[in-house]
Formats: C-alpha cells, sequence, structure tokens
C-alpha cells in the first residue's frame, strides 16, 4: 500500500508541475512579459520613436543625412528596460530609400528612459 501511496504522490507532483509550467508559457492570455524577443506594432509611439532615435543618432555618429522615413518590422524585448530591433525605411540624401536595421535599447524611466543606439547596418537591396 505504501508503493502506491508514494506512485500517487509522484502523479500528482507531475501533474502540479506540468500546470505550473503552462500557466507560465506565453500565450494570448498570458503574455511573456520578460526574456525573449517580441513582435511589436511597427506603429506603436514607443517603436517609431525608437526608430527616429536609430536615425538621428546614426547621423550623428557616421556623419550623414539620413531622414526617417517608418518602421517597417519590429520587435522587442523587455529587460531591464526594452531592446527593440527595427527594421526602419529612411531617405538618403540622393532622395533614394534605404532599408536598415538597428538595435535600440531605452532604459526604464525611473532610470531616466536613456535609448542608446546598438547597432545599425544598411541592408543590401534585392537584385531585380
Amino acid at each position: 500500500m505504501a508503493q502506491f501511496g508514494s506512485q500517487y504522490s509522484l502523479l500528482l507532483l507531475g501533474m502540479m508541475v506540468a500546470v505550473v509550467v503552462a500557466r507560465m508559457s506565453p500565450s494570448p492570455n498570458n503574455p511573456q512579459i520578460a526574456g525573449g524577443f517580441q513582435k511589436a506594432n511597427p506603429k506603436d509611439p514607443g517603436v517609431v520613436d525608437a526608430g527616429e532615435f536609430a536615425i538621428q543618432e546614426h547621423n550623428r555618429i557616421a556623419n550623414t543625412k539620413l531622414q526617417f522615413v517608418a518602421v517597417f518590422r519590429a520587435e522587442q524585448q523587455v529587460v531591464d528596460g526594452t531592446n527593440f530591433i527595427l527594421l526602419i525605411e529612411a531617405r538618403k540624401e540622393n532622395g533614394v530609400n534605404g532599408l536598415y536595421q538597428a538595435r535600440v535599447f531605452r532604459g526604464l524611466k525611473v532610470s531616466g528612459g536613456k535609448k542608446t543606439l546598438e547597432g545599425f547596418i544598411e541592408l543590401p537591396r534585392a537584385s531585380a
């Protein structure tokens, strides 16, 4: 009888662990708050702000004059602030639009919300 009790306890423990893991997994009703990158709305004001900042900061660092057009795709990761990976369209000085990938970190508002440009590259244009 003692063996049945220990098997029952293990089964119950296993079921409890499964419920806890399921409750912690991201879903529409239980979105992931911290951890990996999640899709973000490219039109969200915080995303657009990060995109505009990326262009301004790149212009300052590289002495260029890109003009922000739009964010096409965005992902964000909530950490001690927010990391953004952005696909940005910007107009070059010659009037031709280019695509750029930028990585921006925005600190928490309580610590000033400072933004930093972590990476910025021009993506090659597709050949026609």
